[in-house]
């Protein structure tokens, strides 16, 4: 377990967003709008490509640590699958190395602990952890992402709010107290992540997408 677990928090600190913008000679991306080094700021270099490959790599590396970890362990987390819904349990460590791949997007070691808020590797988690949880997340970001065009918006409703109602229900249908744990501390994360988004939401200052 060990070992998945520095693995999760080494590739969860792989700026992604600095690598693709640099690659497609971008600039620096922690020069440009907020600073972020997410797929949402690289969107703001007008290019659709490397936005599209940070949000994808972005996911991929919150994904991939718990999804090895989920198939190849003495463990075997999916050993005992009841449907599309949840296994029988998740399991302590499954959560710990999802979380530390999300804690490595938002504190990588590679980027002077200064990275990401951490979305896109939640969702990827997510995915390993519970498609079908990773299901109504994604639908719930797009919903609110297409009425509102506004990402923080649509990160808080999803993980914030969402995330911790999925997390409770989880509970009855065997995802584990773990799994419930995982999802407010999700939720928590990814709120003080947007703490300035949340302040320019409330006093109605927020940008949104193409303006």
């Amino acid at each position: 377990m060990y070992w998945f677990a520095i693995f999760g928090y080494l590739i969860g600190s792989v700026p992604f967003g600095i690598i693709f913008t640099r690659m497609l000679n971008l600039g620096d991306i922690r020069a440009i709008g907020s600073k972020n080094i997410g797929a949402t700021n690289v969107l703001r270099t007008g290019n659709k490509t490397a936005a599209f490959l940070t949000l994808l790599f972005d996911m991929l590396k919150g994904w991939a640590p718990v999804w090895l970890y989920m198939h190849y362990s003495s463990c075997n987390d999916y050993g005992n699958c009841s449907g599309v819904f949840f296994c029988q349990h998740i399991s302590t460590n499954a959560v710990v190395i999802a979380l530390l791949s999300i804690f490595g997007h938002v504190f990588p070691i590679f980027a002077k602990f200064k990275g990401g808020k951490g979305v896109a590797t939640t969702i990827g988690t997510y995915i390993a952890l519970s498609p079908f949880c990773a299901s109504v997340l994604l639908g719930a970001w797009g919903v609110t992402l297409l009425l509102s065009k506004i990402s923080s918006l649509s990160a808080l409703i999803s993980i914030c709010i969402i995330c911790p109602i999925i997390g409770a229900i989880s509970i009855f249908f065997g995802g584990g107290l773990s799994f419930f744990v995982f999802t407010l501390l999700c939720g928590a994360l990814i709120a003080a992540t947007h703490y300035q988004n949340i302040k320019r939401l409330i006093y109605g200052t927020e940008s949104r997408i193409g303006h």
